[in-house]
């Protein structure tokens, strides 16, 4: 789990220069950028993995090939779960978006295509009982980007400001309001941190 913000930043913002609380903010940095990612639908997170890792997908059986969202691939193969035989560089492309337009310069790539000189046609899919098995193996940098968003940055850190001040409150799950006289339960993200990733184009659709 990738923290989007430091104690530092974090302390800027409380406008606080002591150093003793720094252990706490940065456990609260990592629950509001964790959350974030919750909110956003990115269980890889903004910013992608340091080393390549090796996943393996059902093939398609088609030209296409979903992947998750990733910034780097270093390597793609096929074969029936046991024995991978590697595809050359020039046998697949990396792209994201819709694949009757895809955008193969920007990140994240969600997508494999085979090339149109390439060796292969189709991404194989194996399947028993109507269920797709493993027969593409992908090793990539898994996550949205290399860097984080801006905006990424900023929801974290405003939400553990947040969440300090409430902290003075002894962490109540609950909050009395004397004026409306009601019991306001917190969401796990401000509304307008919300807002914030939401217009920035940052929610990932569910699917399925």
């Amino acid at each position: 789990m990738t923290s989007y913000a430091t104690a530092v930043e974090l302390r800027a913002r409380l406008e606080k220069t002591a150093t003793t609380d720094d252990a706490v903010l940065t456990a609260l940095l990592a629950a509001s950028s964790a959350a974030v990612d919750r909110f956003c639908n990115r269980p890889d997170g903004f910013v992608a993995l340091a080393t390549a890792v090796a996943r393996t997908f059902a093939g398609s059986g088609h030209s296409v090939q979903a992947i998750d969202e990733c910034a780097a691939i270093t390597l793609v193969e096929t074969g029936d779960g046991t024995t991978w035989t590697a595809w050359g560089a020039d046998d697949w492309l990396a792209f994201r978006g819709d694949p009757a337009k895809p955008d193969f310069a920007n990140l994240p790539y969600t997508g494999l295509m085979v090339a149109y000189r390439g060796a292969y046609a189709t991404f194989p899919r194996l399947a028993r009982n109507g269920v797709g098995l493993p027969s593409v193996r992908v090793t990539a940098r898994w996550g949205y980007a290399e860097t984080c968003p801006p905006q990424v940055r900023e929801a974290a850190i405003l939400q553990a400001a947040r969440w300090w001040q409430r902290g003075k409150e002894a962490w109540a799950d609950t909050l009395g309001n004397a004026d409306m006289g009601l019991l306001m339960y917190r969401r796990a993200l401000d509304p307008d941190v919300e807002h914030m990733l939401v217009s920035g184009r940052l929610v990932r659709l569910a699917v399925g």
